[in-house]
């Protein structure tokens, strides 16, 4: 048994190569705001945390790390799938510091700009400099609930936290993972035993049939308030 697992020592339960793979039969994964530096998922664009602490940004085909740019202050992508399995714990439900700090460089990181636009909250240009907000590492849900463009998420099944709930407001769809296939919990990558808590997978975007069709097998499918709303209506042709 890995104690690390049945604690909360640790918030870093990283995602399996069995589940990313179902992430990318639905979509290839273009962002991940929560990654690690070897970029396990293979997005194309993916924020991590440095071994000194500071949030970096890279581009798989440009490579140069920025720092300051984690996936907490920056824009997230609005094309493409953007995939989450954040950080668990008080970094869930808390709101963004305010009082981040400010850094600056020299110059402007072109891949940045080019794809999360010149005039992204994150970063300020001045006279060919860029200032750059460092988040503290808070406030995940938030932040995913405010994305509109595709998102995919795996997170601890919490039905009674406000975050969850933030997070099913958002959701088009979301899975309760008890695969009979891969195991009734997810066996996060690294440790030996499933995790002792159960996993939800939310997702809102285009790909609803895929969506449905890869990950409907492996658990409960739910739909999303909006997606209920929508079914009653058309069930009742209008009316009650």
């Amino acid at each position: 048994m890995n104690p690390a697992m049945h604690s909360t020592a640790s918030n870093d339960h990283r995602t399996p190569e069995y589940f990313l793979d179902l992430v990318r039969k639905v979509a290839p994964i273009y962002y991940d705001p929560a990654s690690q530096q070897s970029n396990p998922t293979g997005a194309e664009v993916f924020s991590y945390m440095d071994p000194d602490g500071r949030p970096r940004t890279r581009c798989r085909e440009h490579g140069a790390a920025s720092v300051g740019y984690g996936g907490l202050t920056q824009q997230w992508a609005s094309v493409g799938l953007t995939y989450v399995n954040p950080p668990y714990g008080r970094h869930l439900g808390g709101k963004i510091d305010e009082s981040a700090e400010l850094r600056s460089t020299s110059k402007c990181d072109d891949f940045v700009h080019r794809e999360m636009g010149p005039n992204a909250p994150c970063c300020k240009c001045v006279k060919g400099r860029v200032t750059r907000v460092i988040g503290t590492g808070t406030g995940w849900a938030r932040k995913m609930a405010a994305h509109n463009g595709e998102g995919l998420y795996l997170l601890a099944t919490r039905t009674d936290a406000a975050w969850f709930k933030r997070l099913h407001r958002w959701c088009a769809w979301r899975l309760d993972w008890s695969s009979p296939s891969l195991g009734h919990r997810i066996k996060f990558a690294g440790n030996k035993d499933s995790a002792p808590f159960p996993s939800t997978v939310f997702y809102r975007g285009p790909n609803v049939t895929r969506f449905l069709d890869v990950f409907g097998p492996h658990g409960t499918i739910l739909p999303g308030p909006k997606t209920q709303a929508t079914l009653v209506h058309a069930a009742t042709g209008g009316g009650l």
